[in-house]
């Protein structure tokens, strides 16, 4: 309900005491179309033409209905000689960005970029990197953003995004879960979930079991993206990185490098970023929700 969802946003924006009328926005993942192509090395307009394309063989809506952006993501030679190229496609329903442009305007807000939440959500863990470390780690990277209703999964060498996947199972999965197994309200399920996690004993054991089952679900497509990106790339990822709220879940962190192998990354998503040092013991909290966030806002800063 877009009129439903302008005011709220009037709401938060009052209560916040944010007078800015200027905003980067982040699309969900979900609503959108990515995909890797692979073809014959081409100049900037042949393969601008070949993209296009290709596109309509992908993207099951008419040309004008989509906002398409590429980016040439590898560059390779084959055993012969021959010149290849990988190109990250990312295309928008057009519907998706009118019904964001319509709420904004009702919001009374200006927005002057949109983009992916997928390449949001690596800016904001990899620009920190340049404030401490000097240079930017360009190792392959899975990030896994567990939103309500869904999980980004996405593989990023530096600052690119070069895969991304999705699955339909986030954070409210998990507490349906809890209800309908437990027989339990909503609330309560929610509760549960955020207090106990995976650490859960005794009479709570059985919490934990169950929310390690679903859980698994989410950490099986985290494989199957990592596998289809070092297939595609030839590249072993390094590491992984959570984000989102469903990365609050007690416990997940240890369970998620156990159950992938990977070591996790740490990063200090606000190393560079100011705020009022009563918020030091939210930041952890707030290193999750707000990834996608600090993503948008560097790219608008920098």
């Amino acid at each position: 309900d877009e009129d439903s969802a302008a005011r709220l946003l009037k709401t938060i924006l009052f209560e916040a005491g944010i007078r800015t009328k200027t905003a980067v926005v982040a699309l969900p993942a979900f609503s959108s179309f990515v995909t890797v192509l692979d073809m014959p090395f081409l100049s900037l307009s042949e393969t601008e033409n070949a993209v296009r394309y290709q596109a309509r063989q992908v993207i099951p809506l008419p040309p004008d209905r989509v906002s398409l952006d590429w980016s040439r993501v590898e560059e390779h030679e084959n055993e012969r000689g021959g010149k290849f190229q990988k190109i990250l496609l990312i295309g928008i329903p057009m519907d998706v960005i009118d019904s964001y442009k319509r709420i904004l305007k009702k919001a009374g807000i200006r927005p002057v970029a949109f983009e992916l939440e997928s390449i949001a959500c690596i800016r904001a863990f990899v620009l920190p990197q340049r404030a401490v470390q000097g240079a930017i780690d360009p190792r392959p990277t899975l990030y896994i953003d567990i939103g309500a209703e869904a999980t980004n999964m996405v593989v990023g060498e530096g600052e690119m995004m070069r895969y991304g996947a999705q699955t339909p199972h986030g954070g409210l999965y998990l507490t349906h879960a809890l209800q309908s197994s437990l027989g339990i309200s909503m609330t309560r399920a929610e509760d549960l979930k955020k207090r106990r996690g995976l650490l859960g004993s005794g009479a709570e054991l059985e919490l934990s079991t169950l929310l390690l089952s679903f859980l698994d679900v989410i950490i099986e497509e985290a494989r199957t993206t990592r596998a289809a990106y070092e297939t595609r790339f030839q590249k072993q990822v390094v590491q992984f990185a959570l984000s989102g709220g469903g990365a609050h879940l007690l416990g997940i962190q240890d369970y998620f490098r156990e159950q992938l192998g990977l070591p996790v990354l740490s990063a200090d998503i606000f190393v560079d970023t100011q705020y009022d040092p009563a918020l030091l013991p939210a930041m952890k909290y707030l290193r999750n929700d707000l990834a996608v966030a600090m993503g948008v806002a560097r790219r608008y800063f920098s």
